[in-house]
């Protein structure tokens, strides 16, 4: 195919080096979703918007590491104090006093937190707060949502995709059996399923937004519903604010929808640009973690060997200093620019009877192929029975390669680095390569 031989033509480098990865790495990666093909692009560095590749290449970014950077790529902030930090070392391995000053403002912005403990992945914080759910509840299932991603956690790798699967490899039925999953913004399916395993409920987990389901929000009622049955059954409400926490504003999507989870999860953001895992929430819930909790119910949270790094901690304070200082500005901007992406990229849809659909709230925002789209989508199931998503998908990526746009699920995360100008391109490139392939 043509677009494939323009591909091979521009990442010769790239295709080398991944040759060789897959000779020391399963599949050449460490992260699956960074897997397409015939092999994906090498990056070699980014900068605001931009990011670019070992073979020279410049590519407007939506990817922006997992959607970390919403102040884009390397912001001089953050370089110039992490650049002044290296005399000092890099890893302490003890307590800092960076850790303090990060924990108090994410404290002071979260509504739900009141006390946190840091680790080194989203991934990490959500297997912490199911642990802190049945230590504190001493109950056993887990509930989460159908479509919704975690992190690979044992517990949470249930349930993730369109058809749900019952099994999931390496993991025990048995540890598998003891999460179960509702349905979002499903109400009365919702209910049934609670019922029926009332009294052994140990937590209810969602993401506000459901990223790998389509960034789609929830509906507040729904929210409000699984808040009034959590307590009901005495079991806790956790939101994953992994994706959301700082990205629709200073606090998270809670402080959107005015509803208070028992614990909060967050990641991404809240770095600044460097791995992190934050768990927190109610005071007595996360006193279980204490080295001084004397109760037969005590918690472990090891938080890994690089957890508050001072680096980190450095980052994620001023992170946050900087979207304090220009808080409305950031978030209208960001919010403005997603929506102004969304709806030209969906009229354009429409106009041209492109069998394809975009999802996605503020700042973030998905594409599907192919999918009706005069369906209205108010979940994963709405997206997932009509949707081929690795093979369209895979396809749409690397065209948008050649055109020097680089996506995530089609489409990712605007940033405050990102200029109309870039997102006259992100529209302009993306509409070419629909029309292509339709």
């Amino acid at each position: 195919m043509e677009y494939l031989k323009i591909y091979e033509s521009r990442t010769k480098t790239s295709k080398k080096i991944f040759e060789q990865l897959k000779n020391v790495m399963p599949g050449g990666v460490s992260h699956n979703l960074r897997f397409y093909k015939p092999y994906p692009v090498v990056m070699s560095k980014g900068k605001g918007s931009r990011i670019f590749d070992v073979d020279n290449n410049s590519y407007i970014d939506l990817w922006m590491g997992h959607y970390s950077h919403i102040a884009g790529h390397a912001p001089d902030f953050i370089t110039e104090v992490n650049q002044s930090m290296i005399q000092d070392g890099t890893h302490l391995g003890t307590v800092n006093p960076y850790e303090l000053e990060l924990a108090e403002k994410i404290i002071s912005h979260v509504p739900s937190i009141e006390s946190l403990r840091f680790c080194t992945s989203g991934t990490e914080a959500n297997m912490y707060a199911i642990r802190l759910s049945r230590g504190y509840t001493q109950k056993e299932i887990v509930v989460k949502m159908a479509g919704g991603w975690h992190g690979a956690g044992s517990e949470l790798s249930r349930a993730i995709k369109y058809p749900y699967k019952n099994g999931v490899s390496g993991i025990f039925k048995k540890i598998h059996n003891l999460t179960q999953y509702i349905f979002f913004n499903d109400i009365d399916r919702s209910y049934k399923i609670l019922k029926e395993l009332n009294g052994n409920i140990a937590c209810i987990i969602l993401e506000p937004v459901i990223g790998e389901g389509g960034f789609l929000p929830a509906n507040r009622e729904f929210l409000q519903f699984l808040k009034e049955q959590s307590n009901k059954m005495g079991a806790l409400l956790i939101f994953d604010e992994v994706i959301t926490g700082f990205r629709l504003g200073l606090g998270g999507a809670q402080e959107k929808y005015n509803i208070l989870p028992d614990l909060t999860t967050m990641g991404k953001i809240a770095g600044g640009g460097f791995n992190i895992g934050i768990v927190g929430g109610r005071a007595d819930v996360m006193e279980l973690a204490s080295p001084e909790y004397k109760g037969k119910d005590k918690v472990l949270i090891g938080g890994g060997t690089f957890s508050a790094t001072p680096y980190t901690m450095r980052a994620g304070y001023e992170m946050i200093r900087f979207l304090e200082s220009k808080k409305d500005e950031i978030y209208d901007d960001i919010n403005r620019k997603g929506e102004y992406v969304r709806e030209k990229i969906s009229e354009f849809i429409k106009s041209n009877k492109i069998k394809a659909a975009v999802t996605g709230t503020a700042s973030l925002y998905m594409l599907h192929f192919p999918f009706d789209y005069n369906i209205k989508i108010n979940s994963p199931e709405d997206i997932g029975g009509s949707t081929d998503i690795n093979k369209r998908e895979n396809e749409f990526k690397v065209r948008l390669l050649n055109e020097g746009l680089h996506v995530m699920h089609g489409g990712g995360a605007i940033s405050y680095a990102h200029s109309y100008k870039d997102l006259d391109f992100i529209i302009d490139k993306t509409c070419k390569v629909l029309l292509e392939m339709k």
